[in-house]
């Protein structure tokens, strides 16, 4: 029985972090995610993450690698590694750098993260 409940507790934070519905529920954090597009379009000195990218990043507790490409919504694919641009993941790497640190919240709990590659849509 605690399996299952482990399980169904992992997919659903995976819908949480991968979903656009969850993004569309904040109009103030679905504002900050275009105005981190249109700054990321300006900033000429450090390369940022923008649509297209293929992103790794490392989770600071567990030290586990995650890898994903960040897409537009209509090319969403979270199984596949396609993370939205809109969803709660795409959101929060989009615009940052290699080297940078974020934090998601779900749940109560705080999960650290640090971007280890950023390598550019024309590598893809």
């Amino acid at each position: 029985m605690l399996k299952i409940i482990q399980l169904v507790a992992a997919l659903l934070q995976r819908f949480i972090l991968t979903s656009d519905v969850v993004t569309y529920q904040s109009p103030l954090f679905l504002q900050h995610l275009l105005e981190k597009h249109e700054k990321n379009k300006l900033s000429p000195c450090r390369r940022k993450i923008a649509v297209g990218d293929r992103i790794s990043f490392l989770n600071l507790v567990t030290n586990e690698y995650s890898h994903v490409i960040l897409v537009s919504s209509q090319h969403s694919e979270p199984e596949h590694g396609l993370i939205s641009s809109y969803s709660y993941l795409g959101g929060m790497l989009l615009g940052l750098s290699q080297s940078d640190q974020f934090e998601i919240y779900v749940w109560g709990r705080v999960h650290r993260f640090e971007v280890t590659t950023v390598m550019p849509k024309k590598t893809i």
